[in-house]
């Protein structure tokens, strides 16, 4: 099961872009995938909140523990800045998940 992770607050359009996204890694990975989008949208439906009432660090936490279940992180273009981007990254990487970067051919 592949995450896929990218910046999402402040960047406009970001929902596209992950679904461009997924759309690639269903492709070209042949795996199942977990993003922020699709457990966004799960978490607004069993709280009954919109995107915007939802407290960044309640969507990290889910977050989070869907990454745990992955074997596979897949890091959008454009990530570097994004705090949330990092500490998904840093959790991948400290769980072993092989590393893949939009920019590159994935590693491991």
């Amino acid at each position: 099961m592949t995450y896929i992770s990218g910046p999402i607050t402040g960047v406009e359009g970001w929902q596209e872009r992950f679904i461009q996204a997924e759309n690639w890694v269903k492709k070209n990975l042949d795996t199942q995938i977990k993003t922020p989008r699709l457990i966004g949208k799960r978490l607004e439906e069993e709280l009954g909140k919109t995107e915007e009432q939802i407290p960044w660090e309640e969507y990290m936490r889910c977050c989070l523990r869907e990454l745990t279940w992955c074997d596979t992180i897949f890091v959008m273009r454009g990530s570097e800045g994004s705090k949330g981007a990092a500490l998904e990254l840093h959790l991948a990487q400290g769980l072993g998940l092989r590393v893949c970067h939009q920019e590159d051919v994935c590693q491991g």
